[in-house]
């Protein structure tokens, strides 16, 4: 209770397995308000290639973290995409900066869906390391144990373990070769980056428990983005409905300025820099479909952005983001409100 973590495991079908012995000793634990959200629990008896059996439990959330549709921007057909968006952005209104952010993100999210085609995502991906005689070597380690387990005969069993020995060392071997075939083809700057990163061993951080300033530990996602946001912003209040009304002390008294500093010109130069393919933000709208549509875009966001800077007025979509806990060399302790970047 004091590190507020529950036991999943049901049941007491032994989860460790050897000729001659058959114990639990694998735990399955998650935090408290997790634990109704855990079920299915299982331990299987097909062979795992370890003395260790393998588990698995289903989490049921209100969302789904793969979706199972998704449009490969790369395959959009731009002449469609351009004559769609020219369509719904032809007959606008100027009005609001907030309103008008809205109805230009919705005309391009509905030009790239009228473009690009909804596929089915595949729930399985063959690995390149992967050969016909590993899948010979599995299946006789699969036989070789299933023996085992119903001789108990010592014979059997050290052939079970040589089958399994055999099995992972092909693999091993397989995925060496596999890496120095792929090292040896990284010949630009994009691919050598990425290399880079899996060398580097970095990676992102979900929000997990946190320590309050009392010493507790958070138990909720919420309660944990409070702490952030107390660490953070400590002397800003109300911060999530300042950007509904226009702030009068930033509208601007010079009626020409925002036109002297956004140019239809600067936005285009602004718009050409992206890397087209760069991950999409909440809006999901990647640079690629600003690029395709530049010539029909640029007059509405140089607008946009006059009518913002001039009216002080920040749209409420702006006012979004999604923050990533990139992990620092070295560091493994991610408890504290003052770590994530």
């Amino acid at each position: 209770m004091s590190s507020m973590l529950t036991v999943c495991n049901t049941g007491s079908t032994p989860t460790f397995v050897t000729k001659n012995r058959a114990e639990v000793l694998d735990l399955t634990l998650c935090t408290n308000h997790m634990s109704h959200s855990v079920t299915n629990w299982k331990v299987h008896k097909d062979t795992s290639f370890s003395d260790h059996r393998l588990i698995t439990f289903q989490v049921d959330r209100e969302y789904s973290t793969h979706p199972s549709h998704y449009r490969n921007v790369r395959n959009a057909t731009w002449d469609k995409y351009v004559v769609h968006l020219d369509k719904s952005l032809s007959e606008i209104p100027h009005k609001l900066p907030t309103t008008y952010s809205v109805v230009v993100e919705r005309a391009i999210s509905s030009a790239f869906e009228c473009s690009c085609r909804l596929v089915m995502r595949s729930s399985t991906r063959r690995q390149s390391w992967w050969s016909a005689e590993l899948t010979s070597l599995r299946k006789l380690a699969k036989r070789s144990h299933k023996k085992a387990l119903r001789s108990k005969s010592a014979s059997d069993w050290s052939a079970s373990k040589e089958a399994t020995r055999a099995y992972k060392a092909k693999i091993r071997s397989s995925k060496r070769a596999s890496w120095r075939k792929f090292c040896s083809e990284v010949n630009n700057l994009p691919a050598a980056m990425r290399l880079h990163r899996v060398l580097k061993g970095s990676k992102s951080h979900q929000i997990g428990s946190l320590r309050k300033p009392n010493g507790e530990f958070t138990s909720t996602p919420g309660e944990a983005l409070n702490v952030l946001f107390d660490a953070h912003f400590p002397d800003d209040v109300n911060i999530s409905h300042r950007h509904q009304n226009t702030d009068p002390s930033l509208v601007l008294e010079d009626d020409d300025l925002e036109t002297r500093i956004v140019t239809e010109d600067r936005v285009r130069e602004a718009i050409k820099s992206f890397d087209p393919y760069k991950s999409a933000g909440l809006d999901k709208i990647y640079p690629i479909l600003l690029q395709r549509g530049i010539d029909i875009l640029v007059p509405h966001l140089k607008n946009l952005y006059s009518s913002s800077l001039k009216m002080g007025h920040v749209p409420s979509r702006w006012n979004e983001a999604k923050v990533v806990f990139p992990s620092k060399p070295e560091k493994e302790d991610y408890t504290s409100a003052k770590s994530p970047t």
